[in-house]
């Protein structure tokens, strides 16, 4: 095994930026990019993530689903992902937990592999909160989903974002 080669200098929008290239060759590599499909399986993990989280919480949930916004591109669902993305640095900001500001990342052309590889950052973001709360449940693998459209994927992003906002403080676990 060959040593790993040292990167210095690199910032959160470099990494993201390799791995849109990454995605997209794996795109081309597939015959196709995300479908809205693809991309709601990976935000229904983030549901799951954040009722596991309320859950734990004790957070009493009782948010509903907006409706859909007809018409809904992906742009939207970026836009409400960053919302939500800056929600879970506030609430890891509660207990002192430094975040990535990922406010670089926002770019005016945005397809749904943008939005798919969003979803993941949040998940990953998402395990931080877990481990300090002391959640041992791990996410949910994603689950195939068909004929699922834009407004779909925005709708289910948009209730992620009203759920986490129900998060004001956290407790770390015993």
């Amino acid at each position: 095994v060959s040593k790993i080669r040292e990167y210095h200098g690199k910032k959160p929008k470099d990494v993201y930026a390799l791995l849109e290239k990454i995605s997209q060759e794996i795109d081309i590599l597939n015959g196709s990019g995300f479908t809205p499909s693809y991309v709601f399986a990976q935000t229904m993990r983030v549901y799951d993530d954040v009722n596991i989280i309320l859950a734990h919480l004790n957070i009493k949930d009782e948010t509903i689903p907006a409706s859909k916004k007809i018409g809904a591109k992906p742009i939207d669902t970026f836009n409400t992902a960053m919302l939500l993305l800056k929600s879970i640095r506030q609430i890891k900001g509660f207990v002192g937990i430094s975040s990535i500001d990922f406010n670089a990342l926002h770019k005016e052309s945005i397809t749904p592999s943008d939005v798919f590889a969003i979803t993941v950052m949040i998940i990953g973001e998402l395990q931080i909160i877990k481990s300090y709360i002391g959640v041992k449940e791990i996410t949910p693998s994603a689950r195939h989903y068909f004929d699922k459209s834009p407004a779909d994927v925005d709708q289910l992003m948009s209730w992620n974002l009203r759920k986490l906002k129900l998060i004001t403080t956290l407790s770390r676990a015993q």
